[in-house]
């Protein structure tokens, strides 16, 4: 994987604020956890001991670079989407066209037949308050977006996310020493550009073991592994300014060819803070959707 370190240079530089996990002493002693369970709790305090920080730093626009990335190198990249394609699969807001749509590109972009899409949420920006915040411990719906650094899966919790949509001869056909399987994040606007609330995505070389926490996360239908991040300076941040409807981010949860403890992309959403236009949430809120797939192809393609 190539550092994006030379690529930032000389690329427009934002102020962005979004919240990391606390560095506490109390995760050495206790795993992080998160219940994401849309039933009340006897205790509210109980369904996470999740604690964030809020952070101000510089994320970099990588429009003017974006054809020098790709998933491939960089862990992520932005694709465009012919106007066949979005007529056809993103114009409808239908859940089935946009997951038909995103098997389709997955298997043109990685050259495989094998793509499982799993996974298929909306996500809305609602009005900040009290009682609902931008976080993972107090989300009460998946459609909440997020302004927590994290990686979707540690690679320990990916191999569980593959072996659960795969039979076990598939599992034997699709084993490590033939094939790669990696879980791969489609994320695109809806409604209208990005505008508010973009999402960020963390240079993986920028990124040290010690600013990486596991965190517990079960849901009603899954028990799995997340991955936060806790605030380094070293850390560098990309966005894509002003995202269209036609453009989508294809970025990795997670890679079977990887050894590290997550060998996904870290990435959140953030509050934009320079001196620039942003449009209020009335008039403008952010709205996406994310798919999730599982690509799976031969060792060395």
């Amino acid at each position: 994987m190539a550092s994006l370190l030379h690529i930032r240079q000389g690329l427009q530089q934002y102020s962005v604020r979004i919240e990391y996990l606390k560095p506490l002493a109390k995760y050495n002693r206790e795993k992080p956890y998160l219940l994401g369970l849309d039933i009340p709790l006897a205790d509210e305090s109980g369904r996470s001991n999740l604690e964030f920080e809020s952070i101000t730093l510089k994320a970099a626009d990588a429009r003017i670079v974006r054809d020098r990335l790709s998933v491939e190198c960089h862990g992520f990249e932005l694709l465009t989407l012919p106007p066949e394609v979005m007529a056809r699969h993103f114009d409808h807001n239908d859940k089935r066209l946009e997951m038909e749509g995103v098997h389709a590109i997955l298997a043109n972009k990685f050259k495989t037949d094998k793509v499982i899409v799993y996974d298929h949420a909306y996500r809305m920006e609602e009005q900040k308050n009290e009682e609902a915040k931008y976080t993972f411990s107090n989300r009460p719906t998946q459609s909440i977006i997020v302004r927590n650094p994290h990686a979707d899966q540690s690679t320990a919790s990916g191999r569980k996310r593959v072996e659960t949509f795969l039979s076990p001869d598939e599992r034997k056909q699709y084993s490590k020493d033939s094939c790669r399987i990696r879980i791969v994040n489609f994320w695109k606007p809806i409604r209208r550009k990005i505008q508010r609330a973009p999402l960020l995505l963390c240079d993986p070389l920028s990124i040290t073991t010690d600013n990486i926490i596991p965190c517990d996360v079960i849901t009603s239908t899954y028990a799995g592994e997340s991955v936060f991040l806790t605030y380094s300076t070293q850390h560098q941040w990309f966005w894509f300014k002003d995202q269209d409807l036609d453009e989508a981010l294809l970025f990795i949860s997670y890679d079977s060819s990887k050894a590290e403890d997550c060998a996904g992309c870290f990435h959140t959403s953030c509050d934009i803070v320079d001196d620039i236009f942003v449009p209020s949430i009335q008039e403008c809120p952010r709205e996406s959707v994310e798919v999730r797939a599982l690509v799976i192809t031969p060792l060395g393609r």
